[in-house]
């Protein structure tokens, strides 16, 4: 248990530096944008193409075209942090963007395994079906959880949450976060290991769920 908590605060670490680097650079680029457009491209806009552009990554995938699938993955992965950036610069952040970009991450991953669904089809056994079809809905479920345990801890009055800690609880397990999940199916798709990916994101989401879970209870019981 120790080596686990461990090396799950190791990789928290790892890729909690990832992301500021990632973000500072995204944040550049928003700037940048925002003032060649004329502030006309909305982060919306960013959401509902980044989505649309991932039903070409999932042909990609589909036609075996594994490298060019990473690659789309890895561009228009990275709109899913840029329309954050280019709302937070234009003062348009609001909870129906917000619902709109969770959404949207739902989409797109459904899209992504269906489109591994079909490329193994004719590699592997059904059971390997199987852990992708469970890798979608235990990730889903991880959302899922991470959606209603929110509203249940903004609904308790009685339990007075600063906006760091209720984000701390509501972000859960970095373990398995929605870009995680991304990061390791591009790996998979430079390595033509999709079916070790589903396993691996299938097993890890459960373990974050239970943790998820685990913290929530704490809260609400103490």
């Amino acid at each position: 248990m120790v080596l686990i908590f461990r090396y799950t605060s190791a990789k928290m670490y790892v890729i909690d530096s990832v992301r500021r680097v990632v973000r500072t650079w995204l944040k550049q680029l928003a700037k940048f944008l925002d003032h060649i457009s004329g502030g006309r491209i909305t982060p919306n806009q960013v959401t509902i193409f980044s989505t649309l552009a991932h039903g070409l990554v999932a042909w990609a995938i589909i036609a075996g075209r594994l490298e060019l699938a990473a690659g789309g993955l890895v561009v228009f992965g990275l709109m899913d942090a840029f329309d954050g950036e280019l709302a937070r610069l234009q003062n348009r952040q609001s909870h129906l963007g917000i619902v709109l970009d969770a959404t949207a991450d739902r989409i797109k991953e459904t899209l992504i395994y269906a489109a591994i669904v079909v490329y193994l089809a004719n590699l592997h056994s059904p059971l390997a079906l199987y852990w992708v079809v469970f890798a979608l809905g235990i990730s889903i479920s991880l959302s899922y959880i991470k959606a209603k345990g929110e509203a249940v801890l903004a609904s308790q009055t009685d339990i007075k949450l600063d906006p760091q800690t209720l984000n701390r609880f509501t972000g859960g397990s970095v373990l398995m976060q929605f870009d995680v999940r991304m990061a390791v199916i591009v790996a998979a798709l430079l390595l033509d290991q999709l079916l070790a990916a589903a396993v691996i994101i299938s097993l890890g989401s459960v373990f974050a769920i239970i943790s998820r879970y685990s913290e929530l209870r704490h809260i609400l019981e103490k």
